[in-house]
């Protein structure tokens, strides 16, 4: 009866062991999911930015609007850059810890 008992208890420690790694993997996933998706969202409002700059100076014919629209367009590489160089040094601190 004593074995019996025993057995339950390490089966019942070995599942919630389980289910706590995969909890803390999930977290890990889903913090770096929350990164890429701010990241896509900066890059998408400066190429909206951009493409707003680059319309008004083809309506307008205004230099400073395209200068404007040009600032944008490297805007919008900076944070593709920098988004994804964080995203990945993310990620590697992730496969560090054992989470990815």
């Amino acid at each position: 009866m004593l074995c019996a008992t025993l057995a339950v208890v390490l089966g019942v420690a070995l599942l919630s062991y389980r289910s706590s790694v995969a909890m803390s993997l999930a977290q890990n996933e889903r913090d770096l999911t929350q990164a890429i998706v701010k990241v896509n969202s900066a890059l998408l409002s400066t190429l909206k930015d951009a493409e707003t700059g680059q319309r008004g100076f083809l309506l307008l014919r205004k230099p400073r609007i395209f200068r404007v629209c040009v600032c944008k367009g490297l805007r919008a590489r900076h944070i593709c850059r920098a988004g994804l160089f964080s995203v990945s040094t993310e990620a590697r601190g992730l496969q560090a810890r054992g989470g990815a």
